[in-house]
């Protein structure tokens, strides 16, 4: 069987080895010009060093997620108790103020999202510009971030001021009138002084929280 297995293997490497029909190799010129046009390529972009880096971005995703989620949560279980604080004083008033505190609890949640949009945009763009390298940015963002705060704050004070205000104790269904007046007190002092602090303060901790500084 060796003599036959031998007769096969040597035409079969001599035609594996054989150049093909009506194929031609590159003269040596050519593949010199091809070797030094692919040295000559441009290099692909190479990732910065970690000491180059936002402080961020230098520790591992999951310290980085729960150094910025935290506060997050914090702020956010803080803003919820907000109205089970209010409740807390004011039901020693009364059973009327606590009734108004708890028919205002609707326009207040609605105060607390809108006082919040601008600081989720800033959120975003901050931590953008920190990711690029741009801190200076922030300041542009912060800054427009806080011109919103303002223009929002204004509306709520303008609908606590209007007849709208009226107008929201009558789709509760609220008529008595200790009741309303109290609501309407407490939802005015809320729009006319307080949803710009608050807003504002939303706004300023998006920033730091986008720069990781939290």
């Amino acid at each position: 069987r060796l003599p036959v297995a031998l007769a096969l293997l040597v035409p079969a490497c001599a035609l594996g080895f054989a150049p093909a029909r009506g194929l031609k190799r590159p003269p040596r010129a050519a593949v010199a010009r091809r070797m030094s046009s692919a040295s000559s390529a441009p290099q692909l972009a190479r990732e910065p060093p970690p000491s180059e880096l936002p402080p961020l971005l230098r520790t591992r995703s999951a310290a980085a997620v729960w150094s910025v989620a935290w506060p997050t949560i914090a702020i956010g279980l803080l803003q919820t108790s907000y109205s089970a604080v209010d409740a807390l004083y004011i039901g020693r008033l009364g059973a009327a103020p606590l009734e108004a505190v708890g028919a205002a609890s609707f326009a207040l949640w609605l105060i607390y999202i809108l006082g919040g949009l601008p600081a989720a945009g800033v959120h975003v763009v901050s931590s953008e510009a920190e990711g690029a390298g741009q801190r200076e940015r922030v300041g542009e963002e912060l800054t427009q971030g806080l011109w919103m705060c303002a223009v929002i704050s204004s509306g709520f004070a303008l609908a606590a001021l209007s007849p709208l205000l009226g107008g929201y104790f009558d789709l509760l269904d609220v008529r008595d009138p200790q009741v309303r007046a109290a609501g309407m007190s407490y939802l005015r002092a809320i729009a006319i002084g307080g949803s710009l602090p608050l807003a504002a303060g939303s706004v300023a901790g998006a920033a730091f929280k986008g720069i990781g500084d939290t």
